[in-house]
């Protein structure tokens, strides 16, 4: 034999192969047969070309066996042959078969190996399970602190590459390797964390929903910290977009800068969802009050002689403006109704009741926003005769305790109180299930 060819891969051959070694021969013709001693081995001849290939791993060596053909031989009858010439001596001798003549190549499958290497956007590389398929291998391996695993000794075969699902990333494709012997094929995969949205819409009694700001904070499923800041925009839409989806405690959604003639709305859970949108919605309520006039005689307290605390007209005016006006009753009392929270509200006597002047101050209401918080009470007030002991929260009431307050109702389902600045308590609505069944408008 000349020479022997090196091992080809199968897109060389344009077949499915897992080696192959061609022998060119100078005298091959057809001197030689050859045989192998695997059944999954074939050899073919073509001129003086010899091919030996497998489309079956082989472990260990196979022996290929080339033998001489057209080996002259002596029949069983036919020992002696006798030789002359017949200017010589004549001569008889004996002859016997010469042994076959043959020659052998061992083959050898070689082995290659599979290098996996993980990467991903949270940085945990480690311990990510892979299950790994193919030809006589079947078996699930882990990355090693670096996000890399070696397989080695595989056989050239087509393997499938899974990587085991993890909860907070999106899902990995599966990938096919076809692996050449003797050599390495290099896998790659990359998390990325799984990511939802938020829209939140806001309405205000005004109208105003242009530029209000939302902060969305919490710890995502994968343990990163999410802290985003969304604007609404002239429709009231904030949107919050590509955000990691939360775990099993959702993320806080709360309005932040709140203007101060609007209650601050109360924050919401919000959980983010893999491929989803999750929606809520904020409304702001402008700040309001109400005013309680008590008319009383500036000497004694209590009417004179033929005078009245009844009949003494009052106007509620916002700047200069006359909104509404109001009459005493025999007490001397009228309460307003609910007007939104500003700085520039005064209650003036527009006529006095029958026996006085005219008061012509100029009353003040002092109903600036900022100097007002709505409180909510808890709903699991204690029962205590007529008297209710509960607890506050709401927003900004550093000075605001439990206290007790005599409501005059036995059932009682929340409060709404207006806390001024101080602590003190203005107004408190009562919601009464048991004779309403439902929520009072305040």
């Amino acid at each position: 034999m000349d020479r022997v060819s090196h091992p080809q891969n199968e897109s060389d051959l344009g077949e499915s192969r897992f080696f192959t070694v061609r022998c060119i021969c100078s005298a091959l013709g057809s001197s030689y047969s050859f045989t192998s001693s695997d059944a999954n081995v074939s050899v073919s001849k073509d001129g003086n070309k010899l091919t030996v290939s497998s489309k079956k791993a082989i472990s260990g060596s196979v022996r290929i066996t080339a033998t001489r053909n057209g080996v002259p031989t002596v029949s069983d009858s036919a020992r002696l042959i006798a030789y002359g010439d017949p200017n010589l001596q004549d001569l008889v001798t004996g002859v016997e078969n010469t042994d076959s003549v043959k020659a052998y190549i061992n083959v050898e499958t070689p082995t290659g190996t599979i290098a996996l290497k993980k990467t991903s956007e949270d940085g945990v590389v480690a311990g990510i399970s892979f299950y790994i398929k193919g030809d006589g291998f079947d078996k699930t391996v882990k990355t090693d602190a670096n996000g890399s695993l070696t397989v080695e000794g595989l056989f050239p075969a087509t393997y499938i590459i899974t990587e085991q699902p993890i909860d907070r990333y999106e899902p990995q494709q599966t990938q096919t390797v076809t692996l050449i012997g003797g050599k390495t094929t290099t896998v790659n995969f990359n998390n990325t964390l799984k990511r939802g949205s938020l829209e939140v819409v806001k309405t205000s009694e005004d109208n105003l929903v242009e530029g209000v700001k939302f902060h969305l904070y919490g710890t995502s499923l994968s343990g990163l910290p999410v802290d985003e800041y969304a604007v609404t925009d002239k429709n009231g839409l904030a949107k919050f977009e590509n955000i990691l989806i939360s775990g099993n405690t959702p993320y806080v959604l709360e309005e932040v800068d709140t203007a101060v003639h609007y209650v601050v709305p109360e924050s919401q859970t919000a959980p983010i969802e893999w491929k989803k949108v999750t929606n809520r919605s904020f409304t702001n309520i402008l700040k309001k009050f109400n005013v309680t006039v008590t008319k009383t005689d500036a000497e004694t307290g209590n009417p004179q002689g033929d005078a009245t605390l009844a009949g003494a007209v009052y106007g509620i005016y916002k700047g200069e403006e006359l909104i509404d006006t109001y009459t005493t009753d025999e007490n001397g009392q009228f309460t307003t109704k609910y007007y939104i929270c500003g700085d520039d509200w005064s209650v003036r006597e527009i006529s006095p009741s029958e026996g006085y002047l005219l008061d012509s101050t100029i009353h003040h209401v002092g109903a600036e926003p900022e100097l007002y918080t709505i409180v909510i009470i808890l709903l699991d007030l204690v029962h205590a005769g007529f008297q209710y002991t509960f607890t506050a929260y709401g927003v900004n009431q550093p000075y605001f305790q439990a206290r007790q307050l005599d409501i005059g109702r036995e059932q009682v389902n929340a409060l709404i109180v207006v806390q001024d600045a101080l602590g003190d308590i203005n107004e408190f609505i009562v919601y009464d299930v048991l004779h309403d069944g439902g929520e009072r408008d305040w």
